[in-house]
């Protein structure tokens, strides 16, 4: 990875959905009320009270960038286009190269990963031991 994260503290946002709908179709409207949180469990207790249930999400930040979308401590595996359209719902940014990272529940920091490569296909393991 050519980029590295910045040296500042994880924030952490309560994003609230809506379906809308209309003659011409249906979507999604993600709203943001702007409160950041320096730990998760602040932004999920705030999320309660906004919503009175836990129909909300919680998304990490670095400063502007969104870099991770979920409910409650786990991860939602949306596709990049799909968290860049939310980032821009909310004002905020987005890099894919800090959204493919893997964060950690307890401190929000990134977890460093033993080896980065993707493991090979079982077929390139097993050739030249038979």
């Amino acid at each position: 990875m050519s980029g590295r994260l910045p040296n500042i503290d994880p924030e952490f946002i309560v994003l609230c959905q809506s379906v809308w709908m209309n003659e011409s179709g249906f979507g999604i409207h993600y709203g943001w009320d702007g409160e950041r949180f320096n730990n998760r469990n602040d932004a999920i207790k705030h999320g309660w009270k906004l919503r009175g249930s836990d129909d909300f999400n919680i998304a990490q930040t670095y400063g502007d960038d969104l870099i991770w979308f979920g409910w409650m401590d786990q991860r939602i595996h949306e596709d990049e286009d799909t968290v860049r359209e939310i980032a821009e719902a909310i004002d905020l940014t987005f890099d894919p190269r800090w959204y493919r990272l893997d964060y950690s529940k307890a401190t929000g920091r990134p977890i460093a990963r033993a080896d980065p490569r993707p493991p090979l296909p079982a077929s390139s393991r097993e050739v030249g031991n038979a």
